[in-house]
């Protein structure tokens, strides 16, 4: 991939490649780099960092990623700098950081080349991957983001904030995508799920299994302070905080309505009336449930969230207040009874 030029498409064949990508960093200046890199299914395609530095690097370029597996980075799975970067059907897991973003590290500059970087997940898992900062799955500090029928899972912060996600500052909207198993470990580690001080919109979400629970943590599932979080037809439940009162939630929150939380310790603003406080959610491990391509978490039979989404078309493009029109696997939402979290509930 060494002679690649802006404009080429990338088709890699299946098999595993040790190998460190760099993309953008010999650029002429002001130069718009595109490159397009397509593997065979993140099955059949794993590009290996063989613990020497980050997977993939990305600086001022647009890159789209597609059909591989991403792993044992030493620096990041894929680090991006000012750049675009669009991941679909992808694995990124087993990577490590010293500093953020252990699966995924996206960062902008104060002054950012012409046009706000951009960060798109479809379709992926980012799993297992550590930091010794923050994000263990996923480091955001500027530019515009969206996640959709994504799975982040079993990811850590080890000494820092946001298990899963981090959110410094910018906006990320997270849509049809579970967030379970995440942690963050340390003296007072926020946010096992997601730490938040940008802006984030969630839809259909569920975050559940997550901890910040060492130390004195806050917000085992969810820590929004300095954040503009607004949340509609999402599911909080099954985390675990230091403080008790935060197993799920802490800090502020902007309730678009239809939301299930179970240990509800942050302050609630907006919609409340229609969130249902208290109760379990009777979620189901997490697997690969049909026909689904990233892990979700079943409604069990006599869920609470069954039919308790918002009423009406189910015609949201993500930010709600209404559902999505299709659930994380691309199951149809029934108008007027649509469940609330990532997965839709059928007999």
């Amino acid at each position: 991939m060494k002679h690649a030029h802006s404009g080429d498409s990338i088709d890699i064949v299946a098999g595993t490649y040790v190998e460190n990508i760099r993309i953008g960093k010999n650029s002429k200046k002001g130069e718009k780099i595109s490159v397009s890199i397509n593997g065979a299914g993140p099955g059949s395609t794993i590009i290996d960092g063989g613990a020497k530095g980050t997977v993939v690097s990305i600086s001022q370029a647009a890159v789209l990623l597609t059909g591989v597996t991403i792993q044992n980075g030493s620096a990041s799975g894929i680090a991006v700098h000012d750049g675009t970067l669009a991941v679909s059907n992808c694995i990124v897991t087993n990577n490590k950081a010293t500093g953020s973003g252990g699966g995924i590290d996206f960062e902008v500059s104060n002054h950012p080349p012409k046009g706000t970087p951009q960060l798109h997940i479809d379709n992926t898992t980012i799993s297992d991957n550590i930091t010794n900062a923050f994000g263990g799955g996923l480091a955001i500090n500027g530019g515009s983001s969206n996640i959709i029928t994504s799975t982040i899972s079993g990811n850590s912060s080890i000494g820092g904030n946001g298990g899963g996600v981090e959110i410094f500052s910018g906006e990320i909207a997270i849509a049809n995508s579970t967030i379970i198993g995440n942690q963050a470990t340390g003296g007072e580690p926020m946010g096992g799920g997601i730490n938040c001080i940008g802006t984030l919109v969630l839809n259909n979400v569920t975050i559940a299994n997550n901890s910040a629970s060492t130390g004195i943590g806050k917000g085992g599932g969810l820590f929004s302070l300095g954040c503009s979080a607004a949340i509609a037809n999402t599911i909080i439940a099954g985390n675990s905080a230091f403080y008790g009162d935060q197993n799920d939630c802490g800090g502020n929150l902007n309730s678009q309505g239809h939301n299930l939380i179970d240990y509800n310790g942050c302050v609630t603003s907006g919609d409340t009336a229609t969130n249902i406080i208290g109760e379990d959610a009777m979620l189901g491990p997490l697997e690969l449930n049909s026909p689904g391509a990233t892990g979700t978490q079943a409604l069990l039979m006599g869920s609470p969230a069954i039919g308790a989404g918002a009423p009406g078309a189910n015609d949201s493009t993500g930010a709600g207040p209404q559902c999505l029109p299709t659930d994380q696997r691309g199951v149809t939402r029934p108008t007027d009874a649509c469940d609330i979290g990532a997965y839709q509930f059928s007999m």
